[in-house]
């Protein structure tokens, strides 16, 4: 599985993921801390277990992003919401804004009555101010969603450490993570030339200290290309930390290019990302 990941990402090194980088939030899982949405990035193995938990979250403004403390809440809130099944995601519905009044029928702006023919047959035929209209006559509406493994997670966790208490459930699940078995991460982002860019990305360990994993770094090269350097050897740690970058980077609406360098098995790989957002 691990050699198949690769080889895909390496495929796509020449190719830009503008299709599902353009995906906005349908189907992805979320929740809510202290009034802010949370985006939850989490990858799951072959055998439905849960092996890394990312949470994406906003810096504010540049000197006030979130201390150890508020990042450790995240998770603590993250547990609650898989608890009070509170997770949910969103589901695209179509919006018309000719609906409401039966007797007073209208088209919408922009598309002729000339125009009332399938959507696909039309397609090539419309201009940029009509495919305009159409696209925005669907609106992205939150769901509840239960996820399955991450409900899996949780009660696992709960057996382990014999209590439903948030506070010693997050202390298992950070310890978890120092030993690899589940990474906790929780990657920043700020607001930058009018974009969602990323900040920085580190891990929760023992302690509830989000560390910066050495050999991982995140910089903005220019307004568009974001550069992500990290360590690329055999373990299952290496394989989801790249893994589950290059989801985030895709989500937030970059696509990426991988390349390595060094010699195997203490590599190092290269994400460059670019701005691609549709």
């Amino acid at each position: 599985m691990k050699k198949a990941f690769i080889t895909t990402l390496l495929c796509l090194s020449t190719l830009y993921a503008s299709a599902a980088s353009a995906a906005g939030k349908t189907g992805e899982l979320f929740f809510r801390s202290n009034g802010e949405e949370i985006h939850i990035n989490r990858l799951v193995s072959n055998s439905g277990k849960v092996t890394s938990v990312s949470l994406r979250t906003r810096c504010p403004s540049v000197g006030e992003c979130k201390t150890y403390s508020q990042k450790r809440e995240l998770f603590e809130n993250l547990l609650r919401a898989i608890k009070d099944r509170q997770l949910y995601t969103y589901v695209e519905f179509d919006y018309d804004p000719c609906r409401g009044d039966p007797h007073n029928p209208c088209q919408p702006e922009g598309v002729g009555p000339e125009r009332i023919q399938p959507f696909n047959e039309q397609y090539s035929e419309l201009s940029v101010l009509q495919e305009d209209a159409i696209i925005q006559r669907t609106r992205e509406v939150p769901t509840p969603k239960q996820d399955n493994a991450l409900t899996t997670l949780y009660n696992s966790v709960v057996a382990a450490v014999g209590t439903v208490s948030i506070t010693k459930l997050t202390d298992y699940l950070f310890t978890l993570s120092n030993d690899g078995k589940v990474r906790t991460n929780v990657l920043v982002t700020g607001r930058y030339d009018g974009r969602e860019q990323p900040i920085s990305y580190c891990k929760m360990v023992s302690g509830g200290r989000c560390i910066n994993e050495e050999g991982v770094t995140v910089s903005r090269l220019n307004s568009e290309v974001i550069a992500i350097s990290y360590p690329k050897g055999r373990s299952d740690e290496d394989f989801n930390r790249e893994h589950d970058l290059y989801k985030i980077m895709t989500r937030l609406k970059y696509a990426c290019r991988i390349a390595y360098t060094g010699t195997w098995p203490n590599m190092v790989g290269q994400m460059t990302c670019h701005y691609q957002p549709y």
